[in-house]
C-alpha cells in the first residue's frame, strides 16, 4: 500500500515553526486519518504524562490547607463580628438622633411642647418601663413619630447601669427639661454608641460616650 500526502499538509504549513518541529515528527497522513499527525511517544514521556494524570492531593496537604483556612477564619469572624455590630449601633443612634431632632423642630415650629419616651404598643401611650419603642408625643400625648430598636440592641443611661427610660420634653423654645444620655448597647461590650441630650444646645452623637 503506498502512501502519499495528504491535501491537508498545506494546513501544517501556516503553523509556527517551533510547532512544526514538536509535532511534525511524521507529516505523513492517511486518507482515513482527517487531518491527524502521528505523533511519537517514547516511554519516558508516556509515564510522565500518566503520572502528571494520576497524581492526587495528599492527605498531608489537604491537612495543611485546612489548617490555614482555620487560622484565617479565627482573625476574621471576631473582627467581622464587631464591625457588624458597630454598624448596627451607629444605624440605630442615628435613627434616634433623628427622632430627637423632628420632636425638637415639631415644638418650636408649633409652639406645642414635644416628648421623647418609651412607647408601650398594648396601652399606645408612653412608660417609664423597658420596651423595644421610642415614640415622640405632642403635649396633648398623641403620636407624632415611632422608632424601633433593632433586636439585640439596649438602651441604658451612661453609666450602664439601668435602662433609659426617662422622657425627655422639649419647648416651643427648643430647650429640654433634662438632660440625658441614651447609650446604644450590643452583645459586643466593646461597642457603644451614645445620643447625648442637653438642656440648651443642640442634641449630638458621639462614639464610646457611654458604659455597657
Amino acid at each position: 500500500m503506498s502512501t502519499a500526502f495528504h491535501p491537508c499538509i498545506n494546513q501544517v504549513r501556516h503553523r509556527t515553526a517551533a510547532a512544526v518541529s514538536q509535532t511534525s515528527t511524521c507529516l505523513l497522513f492517511s486518507a482515513r486519518s482527517n487531518c491527524a499527525p502521528v505523533f511519537r511517544r517514547t516511554a519516558v514521556t508516556s509515564s510522565v504524562f500518566k503520572f502528571k494524570l494520576e497524581r492526587g492531593v495528599t492527605l498531608l496537604e489537604l491537612m495543611l490547607v485546612l489548617v490555614i483556612l482555620g487560622v484565617l477564619l479565627g482573625l476574621a469572624v471576631p473582627s467581622m463580628r464587631y464591625q457588624y455590630w458597630d454598624w448596627k449601633a451607629r444605624a440605630q443612634v442615628y435613627e434616634f438622633f433623628g427622632l430627637v431632632m423632628r420632636a425638637r423642630g415639631y415644638a418650636q415650629s408649633t409652639g406645642v411642647a414635644a416628648t421623647l419616651c418609651r412607647w408601650s404598643e398594648p396601652l399606645s401611650s408612653c412608660v417609664a418601663a423597658e420596651t423595644g419603642v421610642f415614640a415622640a408625643v405632642n403635649g396633648k400625648g398623641e403620636l407624632l413619630y415611632l422608632s424601633t430598636l433593632s433586636n439585640k440592641l439596649r438602651v441604658l443611661n451612661r453609666s450602664g447601669s439601668v435602662p433609659a427610660v426617662a422622657a425627655v420634653t422639649w419647648g416651643q423654645d427648643g430647650i429640654a427639661d433634662r438632660n440625658a444620655t441614651y447609650s446604644v448597647c450590643t452583645p459586643v461590650a466593646e461597642v457603644n454608641w451614645a445620643l447625648v441630650l442637653n438642656r440648651v444646645g443642640r442634641p449630638r452623637v458621639a462614639r464610646g460616650w457611654g458604659q455597657c
